[in-house]
């Protein structure tokens, strides 16, 4: 009896350490959310960890997933947060809909971060943004 919870808890314990190193999504913001073309947008995500953590981030408009060019967010060279940023301009031959955004993030280690709380992001996905051009 002593055994087998000792090695429920051992599992249990190495399972916990396994998941504990990779980085998850604090925070993903794009501002402003509704714009035209030609106009500036900027996209920040934050995670948890150090920027070393993370090797890329990058995604490309769900609606358009074969057309729409990749989009790679940078890290920020100062500061302290784990942040990525990107600052782009809409372009003149976008249509005016609602795009999501949808961002892949790799670890380190080459392994994809999957966010399962954050809104709106699609199954498989670290973040989505929403964006919607007039």
């Amino acid at each position: 009896m002593n055994r087998t919870i000792l090695m429920i808890l051992s599992v249990l314990l190495f399972a916990g350490l396994a998941f504990a190193g990779q980085p998850s999504v604090k925070e993903a913001t794009i501002a402003p959310k509704e714009l035209s073309v030609g106009d500036s947008v900027t996209m920040v995500v934050e995670f948890t960890g150090k920027k070393s953590d993370i090797k890329e981030v990058f995604g490309y408009a769900r609606e358009y997933p074969y057309d729409s060019p990749r989009i790679t967010l940078m890290p920020a060279e100062t500061g302290k947060k784990n942040t990525w940023h990107l600052s782009t301009t809409i372009p003149w031959d976008a249509p005016s809909e609602t795009y999501h955004l949808d961002f892949t993030a790799i670890d380190k280690d080459g392994k994809e971060i999957v966010s399962k709380d954050m809104p709106e992001t699609a199954i498989g996905k670290t973040f989505t943004l929403v964006l919607t051009v007039k």
